[in-house]
């Protein structure tokens, strides 16, 4: 409850996958706006953004490393929960090309899911993986 008596209306899991796809289907565009922590997370939500994109570059440079797989997913997930906290809003994952292998991208999603985060994309590259502004070698 709030102070006020009212109730408290944070969203549920289920309501954050379902807005998610909503999104991604619906014939207008919708505009999700990146975030790398849990307090940039809190802004595009107050800034009336309807999703987060959770960039693999912002999060990679967010601690001083470079793109490219130097993050480990555990330590992608850590901030995603803090993201996942702060907000109400819908995340969208950048899961880069999924961590090595099937097993290691099955865990990391079941570890999304268990923290609220609506949806992971991945890339067709070869791990690791460069930076998608690098041209290919």
């Amino acid at each position: 409850m709030h102070f006020d008596g009212s109730p408290d209306r944070l969203p549920t899991q289920a309501s954050r996958f379902t807005r998610l796809r909503q999104m991604l289907t619906r014939p207008e565009l919708a505009f999700l706006m990146e975030a790398h922590s849990g307090l940039s997370a809190r802004i595009a939500e107050e800034a009336g953004f309807e999703g987060i994109w959770a960039s693999g570059l912002s999060m990679s440079a967010m601690l001083g490393v470079r793109d490219n797989n130097e993050l480990s997913w555990t330590q992608v997930l850590d901030m995603l929960e803090y993201m996942s906290d702060a907000t109400s809003l819908p995340i969208l994952v950048d899961g880069d090309t999924g961590y090595g292998n099937f097993n290691n991208f099955r865990r990391f999603v079941q570890k999304l899911c268990e923290r609220g985060i609506a949806g992971v994309c991945i890339e067709d590259k070869i791990f690791p993986k460069t930076n998608s502004f690098l041209g290919e070698n």
